[in-house]
């Protein structure tokens, strides 16, 4: 029942180290064409039949010359950088100055804006540093006017100095009054567009109810805009015409209704806004195109009932548990 199901069970050849050690254990131990008794792992309960032993062997030269070559030019590119970072170190302590070696070099220097550690970006211009942990991480360990050791990158070294510190505190209300009406005026449109959609909503479910259900009629009265889709698989994608596409929370709840319950339980949002949405019609697919395929299907299915289940458990602990967030992480 496991992800090999698809393929008769069969896990292809893997050598030590690659499965957990009770499986292990077995395998090894075994005879072609040998079957075991029931292993217990982490995963469930497991027989396991050895089809075939390939004898451990070495890959020729030819075959792994271009790996090979590969790591190589990583590691010496590596090895170089680091040698010219750390040269670049010492004529900076002999030149007593960034800006005396920068004289002296002809290396250019990057200026940043002062920047926070939550938001690097707003005063780093460059994105390889903005996005690098290391980098931030080291820079903030800095006091006004030190310079860093060589900082190792993703992508290289770095040496900072820390030229000035700004304490973090609050802006005067005139300096940040327009980004804070922007803000509260952004907050305060999602607020009433998610109780007006909430509303619409529970209109609506009433309406079906009891019996009087009139979708078009509902939104109209709004003066919201109705919009078909046309039908839509499991994937997102349209069976007819050209569409935007659907946010998945939508497809999600989508696929749940029912002509006898052909609304959802609560507004789905997606990048564009808020959608209050009913089922209109399903089409049920072309058996032959599904020949062949249904375990593959029926293990889909599975696996997003089981996502499904362990997000709900999720949300469940998170409601009963104290929880603390380091905002620096």
């Amino acid at each position: 029942e496991d992800g090999s199901a698809s393929q008769g069970g069969d896990l292809g050849f893997f050598g030590r180290g690659m499965m957990v050690p009770p499986f292990e254990e077995v395998v090894f131990g075994m005879k072609e064409g040998e079957v075991s008794d029931v292993v217990l792992t982490d995963f469930g309960f497991h027989v396991i039949k050895l089809e075939k032993i390939e004898p451990e062997a070495v890959t020729p030269l030819a075959e792994a010359a271009a790996g090979i070559r590969d790591t190589l030019v990583k590691e010496e590119g590596r090895r170089a950088g680091f040698q010219r970072a750390s040269e670049a170190y010492e004529q900076i302590i002999l030149a007593g100055s960034l800006e005396k070696y920068s004289e002296a070099s002809g290396a250019q220097l990057q200026e940043s804006d002062f920047f926070s550690r939550r938001e690097p970006g707003a005063g780093l211009a460059d994105p390889t540093l903005a996005n690098d942990p290391a980098f931030v991480t080291a820079v903030f360990a800095l006091k006004k006017g030190e310079l860093s050791s060589l900082i190792e990158l993703a992508s290289g070294y770095a040496i900072a100095l820390a030229a000035d510190l700004v304490e973090p505190a609050t802006a005067p209300f005139d300096e940040v009054r327009s980004q804070v009406k922007e803000e509260l005026v952004a907050e305060k449109s999602e607020e009433l567009a998610r109780k007006t959609a909430d509303e619409l909503l529970a209109e609506l479910r009433a309406a079906q109810a009891a019996g009087n259900d009139d979708f078009a009629a509902a939104l109209k009265a709004r003066g919201v805009e109705v919009r078909e889709s046309g039908f839509v698989g499991r994937s997102g994608e349209f069976m007819e015409n050209s569409q935007e596409p659907l946010p998945p929370a939508l497809l999600d709840a989508g696929f749940r209704l029912t002509e006898a319950a052909p609304y959802p339980e609560t507004v789905a949002a997606g990048t564009a806004g808020l959608y209050v949405f009913r089922l209109k019609e399903k089409q049920v697919p072309d058996e032959a195109a599904f020949a062949g395929q249904e375990e593959e299907l029926r293990q889909q299915v599975q696996a997003a009932e089981e996502a499904a289940l362990l997000q709900a458990w999720v949300q469940f602990l998170r409601s009963r548990a104290e929880i603390r967030i380091n905002e620096n992480f």
